[in-house]
């Protein structure tokens, strides 16, 4: 079972069914797991105000390293990432699952808020990535998005 957000109309209904979805991805409630839903449930508007289609699954190795193994699409285009979700990440507490980068199927990280001193590093680094407040650095196919400058707690609508 996936987590999808498919259009802006379903937007409401796909928030409340990440608790629903999580016991079919067979997450438990113990406290990573229950930072990673909330995180997930988070982020979900901020990809659909970029218009990006969301299919989010447990990675398939138990021990993968990262959280989710993600799909974005928008448009023609679709790109798998190896999505880690963190409160506050920096390259230096990234450096481990830079190696979970294999093939074509880079790192996406996915946070509460990225300071703008890691945003840049990120940015410089290919690292991309999204927050909660909508900073966003994510390309694929035609897709480039590049969001700077929003601060947590303020609607960017």
């Amino acid at each position: 079972m996936s987590i999808q957000s498919p259009g802006l109309r379903t937007k409401r209904l796909n928030l409340f069914n990440i608790e629903t979805c999580s016991s079919n991805l067979n997450i438990s409630k113990n406290r990573t797991e229950r930072f990673v839903i909330d995180l997930l449930a988070q982020l979900m508007p901020r990809f659909e105000e970029y218009g990006l289609r969301v299919d989010a699954h447990q990675p398939r190795k138990h021990d993968a390293g990262y959280d989710l193994d993600l799909v974005l699409s928008r448009g023609g285009f679709h790109q798998a990432f190896a999505m880690q979700l963190k409160a506050r990440p920096t390259l230096s507490n990234l450096s481990a699952f830079r190696m979970h980068e294999i093939g074509e199927i880079p790192l996406l990280v996915g946070a509460s808020a990225v300071s703008p001193r890691s945003a840049d590093g990120f940015r410089r680094a290919g690292i991309q990535f999204i927050d909660a407040a909508g900073n966003a650095s994510i390309r694929f196919g035609d897709v480039l998005i590049d969001v700077r400058g929003r601060r947590a707690g303020i609607d960017p609508s």
